[in-house]
C-alpha cells in the first residue's frame, strides 16, 4: 500500500491532514499503523508527502522543528527535507502530532570518530579487549537507561595492566531527554576503540562519547574523571587552511595588533578634544550642554548601530565593516577640523556614531574567529586596552595639540591617522569569518593536563588536526576552505553561500536575548564599565583649566598618564580571570562554570570604589590634582577589567552566539551612557562634583554587586532558559563559534 492511499484513508477518517501545520493537530484513531508493500509498518498518522520507503520513524511533538530533528538523528536538515518535502525549505510546514522519515532502507547514519594523540594518552595495547569489556559492563550497569536533559555520565577503571586508567564518557548533545538502550550503548561506546589505536571521542546520531586510556594522575587518583586538568579547543578547529583557528601564532597575533589599532585609533578620534573641551565650545559657538548633548547622542549611537553592522559582517564578513566604517570617520575627522554652530558639530557626531560604532562589537566577533574560549579573556583585554590606551593619549595628546597647532589641526591629524589605518586594513588584513557551523558534528581536542597554553596553540598551529571519519562525513559538511591566496585576500568581501541566513533573521536576533538574565545583567555590569571614560572625559577639561588648579590643556592632558597606569592593571585583571576560571575548573573536576570568571570582580569593585570617590571629592574639595589623577587612574582600571570579565561571561554562558551578544552588550552601554553623557552637566551644576560622581559610583557598584546573584543563581537561569538558547540555535544552525 502507498503513501497515498494512506493520505487518503488519514484524511476521510481522522482529519489530521486537514488541520494542517499545528500543535493542535488531531491525532489518528481509526488506523494507528500500516504495513506497506516493503514490507515496513508505518505508524499513523504521517507527514503529507513522506517518502514511502522509510524504515525509521519520528513522531513530531508540539515545539519540535526540523533543525532539533535532524540533529537528534545525526542528518542534516537537506536529507530531512529529502525525505519530507512538504516541510518546506523553512519547516513551517511540519505537522504535529504526526510522524516523520528520519531514515530510509539501506541507509546509514553516519558515525565519526575523532582520535586523540598525546603522551598523556595511552596506546590500547593489551589492553583493547579489557577496555571493551569494561565498556561494555558499563553500559549493562550505569550508561544505559534515560538521560535526562544536560546529563552526562563518566567511569573510570583501572586497566589490568596498571598503566592508567579507562575513561568512559556519554552524553546526548541535543539537550533532550533521550533513551540509550544497552546494545545501542555499547554501539556507540565501542567505536572509539574499534577505530582509534589511543582512544577518542565518537558520534553515532546527536550521542557523543569518550573512551581512552589515561596514565593515572596521581594528584586526580581520587578523581571521578581523570580528564579533569585537560584544556580542551572550544570551539573546535578544522583542517581548513582558511580556519581562523589554525593560523599560526604570529599570524594571529599580527590580526590581533591590527583590531587593536582600529580600537586605538577610533577611542583617540573620539578623545582629542576631552582636554580641548572649553576651548571647542568657545570657538565654535556650541554651548557646553549642546556639545554633551552631540557627544550622547554619538554614544548611542555607538551601540545600537551595530543592529545593522552586526548583520553586514555576519554575511559578508568583518573587513567590508573595518574598511566602510573607516571611511566614515575618516571623512568626518576632516569635517570636524571646519565645523562651526550647532546644527554642524550634532550631524558630524551622528555620523561619526555611526562609523565608530564598530569598534563595540565587530572587534570582538574578529577575536572570537581567531581565538579559543581558555584565550578571550586575555584576547578582550589586549582590546580594550588598546581602546583605552587611544582614548588616554587622545587626551594627552589632543591637549597638546590644541595649545600648538590648534584643535581644529588636530582633527586633520585624525584624518590622516584613520587613512593609515584604512591602507592597512586594506592591504594586510585577512578575512576571520568562517562558516563554522558547517563542522558542528566534530569534536574538540582535548590536550593533556601538563601542557601549558603555549603548547596548546603549537598543537593547532598551521597543522591539520586528526579528526578521522569512520565511515563518512555527515551529508551536508563542507570539509575544503583553504589557505586564501594574496588576491583572495585583497578583497573586501566574502560570502559563503551555505549560510541561508537572512539579513532580518540576524537583525532581530539580539533582541531575543533581552529575556536572558544572565546575559542582561553582564550587560548592565559592561555598561557601567565604560562609565568611567565617558564622566572623565566630560568634565576633566572643566575641572582643571578651571581656579584654582589653572592648567593649560597641555597639562590637562597630561593628567591621563595616570589613565595609562590604570589601563595596565585592568589588563591585567582580564589576563588574570583566564587563569582563575583554568584552576577553578581544575579544582571542579575539570568542568568549567562561566560564573568562575566573576570572581576577579573584586578588585574591579575595589577600584571603582577608590576612583570614584577620589575623583569626585577631590574636585569638590579643590583637593591637589595628583588626587585627581589617582582618582581617574582607578577608574579606568575598573572599566578595562569590568567590560573584559563581562563580555567574557556572556560568551561563556551561551556559545555560539557571539554576534549577538556583543551587540547587546553594545546596545545597552549606549543607552546607560548617553543618559549619563546627556546628563552629567546639568548634575554638577546642581550638585558639585562630589555628590554627582558619588551618585554614578553607586550606580557603578551596584553593577558590580549584581554579580552576586549571577554568582548564586547564574547557573539555574542558565538551564531554565537552555530550551531557549537551543531553539535560539536551531535558527542559528548550531553552535558557529
Amino acid at each position: 500500500m502507498k503513501f497515498t492511499t494512506i493520505a487518503t484513508l488519514l484524511s476521510t477518517s481522522s482529519g489530521v491532514l486537514a488541520a494542517g501545520p499545528s500543535a493542535t493537530a488531531k491525532k489518528a484513531t481509526a488506523i494507528e499503523s500500516i504495513k506497506g508493500d516493503n514490507g515496513i509498518t508505518t505508524p499513523l498518522p504521517i507527514q503529507p508527502g513522506m517518502v514511502d520507503n522509510c524504515d525509521v520513524f519520528y513522531y513530531v511533538k508540539p515545539g519540535d522543528n526540523c533543525l532539533m530533528i535532524s540533529a537528534q538523528f545525526g542528518i542534516s536538515f537537506d536529507q530531512f527535507k529529502e525525505w519530507n518535502p512538504t516541510v518546506g525549505k523553512d519547516c513551517l510546514s511540519l505537522w504535529a502530532d504526526a510522524n516523520v522519515c528520519v531514515r530510509t532502507i539501506g541507509f546509514e547514519y553516519p558515525e565519526t570518530a575523532a582520535c586523540y594523540g598525546s603522551e598523556d594518552i595511552l596506546p590500547w595495547g593489551n589492553n583493547k579487549v579489557a577496555a571493551a569489556k569494561a565498556a561494555k559492563e558499563w553500559c549493562s550497569n550505569g550508561a544505559n537507561g534515560v538521560y535526562n536533559v544536560g546529563e552526562k555520565r563518566t567511569k573510570c577503571v583501572d586497566a589490568p595492566s596498571g598503566d592508567g586508567k579507562f575513561v568512559f564518557e556519554i552524553y546526548n548533545e541535543w539537550g533532550i531527554r533521550a533513551g540509550n538502550p544497552t546494545w545501542e550503548c555499547e554501539k556507540r561506546i565501542l567505536l572509539p576503540i574499534s577505530k582509534c589505536p589511543e582512544g577518542g571521542q565518537g558520534r553515532i546520531r546527536s550521542w557523543h562519547t569518550e573512551t581512552s586510556l589515561r596514565k593515572v594522575n596521581r594528584k586526580l587518583e581520587n578523581s571521578d574523571h581523570v580528564r579533569q586538568s585537560d584544556i580542551v579547543l572550544i570551539p573546535q578547529p578544522t583542517s581548513c587552511g582558511s580556519d581562523p583557528l589554525t593560523w599560526s601564532k604570529r599570524k594571529k597575533y599580527y590580526q590581533l595588533l591590527l583590531v587593536a589599532l582600529y580600537a586605538c585609533a577610533f577611542s583617540f578620534g573620539e578623545n582629542t578634544l576631552g582636554a580641548a573641551w572649553t576651548t571647542v565650545s568657545k570657538d565654535t559657538g556650541v554651548s557646553l550642554t549642546n556639545m554633551n548633548g552631540g557627544s550622547a547622542l554619538n554614544y548611542l549611537l555607538l551601540g545600537f548601530v551595530n543592529i545593522w553592522w552586526m548583520p553586514t559582517a555576519n554575511i559578508l564578513g568583518r573587513k567590508l565593516v573595518f574598511l566602510a566604517t573607516t571611511c566614515l570617520c575618516l571623512a568626518t575627522g576632516f569635517w570636524l577640523a571646519a565645523i562651526e554652530g550647532t546644527v554642524q558639530w550634532m550631524l558630524n557626531m551622528i555620523v561619526n556614531g555611526v562609523g565608530t560604532s564598530a569598534y563595540q562589537a565587530i572587534i570582538q566577533l574578529t577575536i572570537f574567529d581567531m581565538f579559543f574560549v581558555h584565550e578571550r579573556g586575555r584576547m578582550l583585554s589586549v582590546y580594550l586596552f588598546a581602546q583605552q590606551l587611544g582614548s588616554i593619549l587622545g587626551l594627552i595628546s589632543g591637549g597638546s595639540m590644541s595649545d600648538t597647532v590648534g584643535w581644529r589641526w588636530s582633527q586633520n591629524i585624525v584624518g590622516f591617522i584613520f587613512a593609515f589605518v584604512l591602507i592597512a586594513f586594506t592591504f594586510t588584513f585577512e578575512e576571520t569569518l568562517f562558516p563554522r557551523f558547517l563542522f558542528a558534528g566534530f569534536q574538540a581536542t582535548p590536550l593533556p593536563p601538563h601542557k601549558d597554553e603555549e603548547a596548546v596553540e603549537k598543537s593547532t598551529e598551521g597543522k591539520k588536526l586528526e579528526l578521522r571519519p569512520v565511515s563518512r562525513q555527515a551529508n551536508g559538511i563542507v570539509d575544503d576552505f583553504p589557505k586564501r591566496s594574496y588576491r583572495q585576500i585583497l578583497k573586501p568581501w566574502v560570502r559563503y553561500p551555505q549560510n541561508k541566513t537572512t539579513f532580518w533573521q540576524y537583525f532581530r536576533r539580539p533582541f531575543f536575548l533581552w529575556s536572558f538574565p544572565n546575559v542582561v545583567i553582564a550587560a548592565f555590569i559592561y555598561a557601567f564599565g565604560a562609565t568611567a571614560g565617558i564622566v572623565s572625559f566630560n568634565t576633566i577639561s572643566e575641572i582643571l583649566t578651571e581656579s584654582p588648579y589653572n592648567f593649560n590643556t597641555t597639562s590637562t592632558g597630561l593628567v591621563f598618564f595616570a589613565a595609562l597606569v590604570g589601563d595596565i592593571i585592568g589588563w591585567g585583571i582580564g589576563v588574570l580571570s583566564d587563569q582563575v576560571v583554568i584552576a577553578l575548573a581544575r579544582r571542579n573536576g575539570g568542568v568549567k562554570e562561566p560564573e568562575m570568571r566573576l570572581y576577579t570582580l573584586v578588585p574591579c569593585f575595589v577600584f571603582a570604589t577608590v576612583g570614584y570617590m577620589l575623583y569626585g571629592w577631590g574636585a569638590q574639595t579643590e583637593a591637589h590634582w595628583i588626587t585627581i589623577a589617582i582618582g581617574v587612574g582607578a577608574m579606568i582600571s575598573h572599566q578595562v577589567g569590568a567590560c573584559t570579565i563581562a563580555t567574557a561571561y556572556a560568551m561563556d554562558c551561551f556559545p555560539g552566539i557571539s554576534g549577538e551578544l556583543v551587540v547587546v552588550l553594545a546596545m545597552c552601554s549606549s543607552m546607560v551612557n548617553f543618559a549619563i553623557s546627556y546628563s552629567v552637566q546639568p548634575f554638577i551644576e546642581a550638585a558639585g562634583y562630589g555628590w554627582t560622581m558619588t551618585y554614578f559610583g553607586i550606580m557603578v557598584l551596584l553593577s558590580v554587586l549584581a554579580a552576586i546573584p549571577l554568582v548564586l543563581f547564574g547557573k539555574r537561569w542558565r538551564v531554565a532558559k537552555g530550551p531557549r538558547y537551543y531553539k535560539f540555535l536551531d535558527e542559528v544552525g548550531g553552535y558557529t563559534d
